[in-house]
């Protein structure tokens, strides 16, 4: 927001508030400084941040490279070290030969045998490595010095499973000779020349492998295939790829008529590459630039035609003829069972496929003109799951399922011309098409017959009507623009920057389709998780659809960031979860369920909490009988009295401090008979605002009336009769209904108020700010002469707007009643109430209010009246009324806030202290 723009908004928050002049100038400035103030720390500190990510990741960087030298430094040493142990290895078993061999030449030892001198090798596991298996085989029988004649036998002791049945399979002359046994394992398992051909051909990365493995292994098939084909040369390895080039494009009955090793060789067929056939009919030559009778195209004939009418089968009988003739149109061009009818794209004739299963429309490039195209991309989901970028375009088409003027995207290809998906404004009847006209149809025919998938069709009716209420979804907002989106987030500036980087702690980055994705996986060998980076600009509706959508259902911290993870990914995605879900009204209002307290049912505990409830109930139901002499007791503190005309069947009396003078006492008696007439017990009505209840939902909302005493049901009953001749209520007819609650007042009198807790749950929160304490007390530090006054039931004093009223409805002896002012116990109460006092005092020195108590503060008994007559007759003019009985005036010390404010010292009221020290001393934890 610029700098005019905070000044308008604050100027105008002001002047609400009714500032003006100087303090209003002065409050906007101060107000507007801090924001920019705060603006600029929060730049700072995303640049702060942005450095401190930078220099993370260098350190990061640093530290993975340095890891990757010391591990390969580490492998280098063991390696070096595993060729000296083998060496030494080796060196040994030399000697140990030799030594056996003098031993055997000289016949002081007996001839070693390889059974004793025979390695550990494990059998054969793998079948397809047999290949590997072998050759390692021959190395340990070689460095053993085993003879070649029991080589066959002692590989015999290894196998097992398959390889072991074709083993005992042989005979005893093969199953000795150990070439054979080779030469038919490798046969057996695809190990020959043929089966490492196979393997190269139809070689494909495994799972958690990486490349470079993949590729070794590939290379080894390879080099396999060409050892075993007797290629050394660099000419023989050429015609060797050629051949197998030559071979694929064969025709099978060729090649099956044939070894595939006389095929490929030089001077094999070179003359006849072409398909054999069994009658030996040498087909003749093709011919281009012939004319088809059907479709008038060129390139082949009538009876191979690709939209020729099937013809039927024909029959030794002549068939009978049906009693009915209909003529039914044949499916045009029927491609793979799909139905491809007819349809107009700019008044052209084109195919047509209705596909059920799209949300949009399809058409091809070489139908529409480039200045129908829009300049837009449309993101389109494919059936493979893979989200396509296609130019978008406007055409005008006319199909049996809707005309006008469509949106589409552009496609090199399709299986039709137009590929119409479910759209807005789709129809399920067909327009009337003209059958007669040829240039609709050139392909259609009559049939004379009906065949059994006509009839089957007709006799269940017509295809089923597309519902005309689906929704259609754009795929085009908001993620139509999401590289460009990408590419100008500054959040994202860092991720760019690490495309085509190494991983680091498993975490990469690439860019597909112009879209960046994240790479991340927990190990080497898990699954990479692939995610698209959200800019910052859709974040917010990503957050919105996950937690807020009707399938998310506001779903906790970790559940809502699960589902955000398996799909999308930016920078400080936990955190922004967490303040999204913080903020959410709807998490922060329900309580969220298995939350509940267990509640003890068990009969002695619950005859246990009756009993000192109506223990607590007794002491609290006793008559004040002292409450006379109590009156007595602080009547005779009273210097002064000014008799109130008694109003409404209560008379109030005004406390006047004994220090103040007869001719100060005669100020207020002229002062309050001026005002004598808001100087009652009965409540006003102000015209100056209302109170206003809005709801965030519109669900009725019907509360069980609570039981209420029979003790209480007089009381009840007189107060429900005392508001309505007040007018502070009226009968209703709403839907609404609240349970009453009594409530004891601090003068001991009982108050009827409204249980209105599932009505704040709901209801939009009015954040009106209250008055510090602090404040307030720093105001009176000079003061010496103090007056308070208490308005009279104020919130009845506030009218309840129209519309609100049905809101407030309540159960009660008499009936349903509604508020017509501001009952006691909405949560926004207190807020109207602070802003209507607000408005009242305004800025008038030597005044202050908190809610209904307000105080009127002087250092000159001259000063203190003025200051009085300005409060009464501001009270007069917003019709408010005073309650006389709390009004006390000329005192040097009063009691505000729980405080005893005197001449500079604030110290606590003392009642309230010896309360505090009377408290026991707690024995249990509760």
């Amino acid at each position: 927001m610029s700098e005019v723009d905070l000044y308008a908004k604050y100027l105008d928050l002001g002047v609400r508030l009714g500032r003006s002049g100087e303090d209003l100038s002065a409050w906007v400035e101060g107000k507007v400084r801090q924001d920019m103030e705060r603006s600029d720390r929060q730049i700072e500190r995303e640049r702060k941040r942005e450095e401190m990510e930078l220099q993370r990741h260098r350190e990061e960087m640093e530290l993975q490279r340095q890891r990757e030298e010391r591990e390969m430094r580490n492998q280098k040493e063991e390696s070096q070290r595993q060729l000296e142990l083998r060496r030494m290895e080796l060196e040994a078993e030399t000697r140990k030969l030799e030594l056996g061999s003098r031993n055997s030449a000289d016949g002081a030892g007996p001839r070693p045998s390889y059974s004793t001198q025979r390695p550990k090798i494990p059998p054969l596991h793998d079948p397809s490595q047999v290949d590997l298996y072998l050759e390692r085989f021959e190395r340990h029988a070689t460095a053993f010095g085993w003879p070649e004649s029991e080589w066959a036998s002692c590989l015999s002791n290894l196998l097992q499973d398959e390889a072991l049945s074709i083993f005992l399979s042989l005979s005893p002359v093969e199953g000795s000779d150990y070439q054979a046994v080779k030469r038919v394992l490798l046969q057996r398992f695809g190990c020959d020349r043929n089966g490492f051909r196979s393997k190269f051909l139809s070689v494909k990365p495994q799972e958690a492998e990486d490349f470079g493995t993949f590729i070794n292994r590939a290379r080894r098939y390879f080099d396999r295939w060409v050892e075993l084909s007797g290629v050394s040369t660099l000419e023989g390895l050429s015609y060797l790829v050629c051949s197998e080039i030559a071979l694929q494009a064969c025709d099978e009955d060729f090649v099956a008529d044939r070894n595939k090793s006389n095929v490929a060789s030089k001077n094999a067929g070179q003359s006849h590459f072409r398909p054999s056939s069994s009658s030996g009919t040498v087909l003749a030559p093709s011919h281009s630039n012939v004319t088809c009778f059907q479709c008038g195209g060129r390139g082949h004939v009538r009876r191979e035609c690709p939209i020729r009418p099937k013809e039927a089968n024909s029959a030794s009988s002549v068939p009978e003829l049906p009693s009915h003739c209909c003529a039914a149109k044949m499916d045009c061009n029927p491609r793979g069972g799909l139905k491809i009818e007819s349809c107009k794209v700019f008044d052209r004739v084109s195919t047509l496929l209705r596909d059920s299963g799209c949300n949009t429309v399809g058409v091809s490039k070489s139908l529409v003109p480039p200045d129908c195209y829009t300049g837009k991309s449309m993101l389109v989901n494919t059936f493979c799951c893979r989200d396509k970028l296609f130019p978008s375009c406007i055409i005008n088409i006319e199909t049996p399922y809707f005309s006008g003027n469509v949106e589409a995207c552009l496609m090199d290809s399709p299986i039709a011309d137009v590929i119409l998906g479910n759209i807005n404004g789709l129809s399920s009847e067909s327009p009337p098409f003209d059958s007669n006209s040829s240039d609709e149809f050139p392909n259609s025919s009559i049939a004379c017959v009906v065949t059994r998938a006509q009839a089957s069709k007709a006799s269940f009716g017509n295809d089923l009507p597309i519902s005309n209420n689906s929704t259609h979804f754009n795929v085009l907002d908001p993620f139509s623009d999401l590289p460009v989106r990408q590419r100008e987030d500054p959040s994202l500036k860092l991720w760019f920057q690490r495309v085509g980087l190494p991983p680091v702690a498993g975490v990469s980055f690439r860019i597909e389709d112009g879209i960046l994705k994240r790479l991340y996986a927990k190990s080497k060998f898990s699954k990479v998780q692939t995610t698209i980076a959200v800019p910052e600009s859709l974040r917010q509706v990503v957050l919105s659809y996950t937690h807020e959508s009707d399938l998310a259902g506001h779903s906790g911290f970790r559940k809502t960031l699960s589902a955000i993870r398996d799909y999308f990914s930016w920078p400080g995605v936990c955190s922004a979860v967490k303040n999204y879900i913080t903020s959410c009204h709807l998490c922060k209002t329900k309580p969220r369920p298995g939350r509940n307290r267990p509640v003890p049912f068990q009969q002695n505990r619950i005859r246990k909490g009756w009993r000192i409830a109506q223990e607590s109930v007794r002491h609290s139901a006793e008559p004040t009988a002292n409450l006379s002499a109590i009156s007595e007791e602080d009547g005779g503190e009273i210097g002064s009295l000014v008799a109130t005309p008694p109003l409404a069947s209560e008379s109030g009396t005004i406390v006047i401090d004994p220090s103040v003078s007869s001719s100060q006492v005669q100020d207020v008696k002229e002062l309050l008979l001026e005002f004598q007439d808001i100087l009652t017990s009965a409540p006003g009505c102000t015209n100056t605002l209302c109170h206003e209840i809005r709801l965030t939902t519109d669900d009725v909302i019907r509360v069980k009336p609570y039981p209420l005493p029979f003790a209480a049901r007089g009381f009840v009953t007189q107060e429900v009769n005392n508001l309505l001749s007040l007018g502070v209520i009226e009968p209703s007819d709403s839907p609404y209904c609240f349970p009453i609650v009594v409530v004891k007042k601090k003068d001991g009198s009982m108050r009827l108020c409204i249980d209105f807790r599932k009505l704040n749950a709901v209801t939009v929160f009015d954040a009106k700010h209250i008055p510090r304490q602090v404040d307030l007390f720093n105001q009176l530090s000079h003061v010496t002469i103090f007056s308070s006054c208490d308005l009279c039931k104020a919130y009845w004093q506030v009218p309840l707007h129209t519309d609100s009223r049905k809101y407030t409805a309540f159960q009660t002896p008499l009936g349903l009643m509604q508020w017509v002012r501001m009952p006691f116990g909405l949560v926004t109460a207190p807020a109207t109430f602070c802003r209507l006092m607000r408005l009242v005092t305004g800025q008038t020195p030597d005044l202050l209010s908190y809610f209904d108590d307000t105080l009127v503060f002087a250092t000159s008994w001259q000063q203190h009246i003025v200051a009085l007559r300005t409060l009464l007759t501001l009270l007069r003019r917003h019709g408010l009324h005073v309650n006389p009985s709390k009004l006390s005036i000329g005192s040097s010390s009063v009691e505000f806030l729980g405080h005893m404010v005197n001449s500079g010292t604030l110290v606590p009221v003392q009642k309230k202290m010896d309360k505090i020290l009377q408290l026991s001393v707690p024995v249990k934890k509760k």
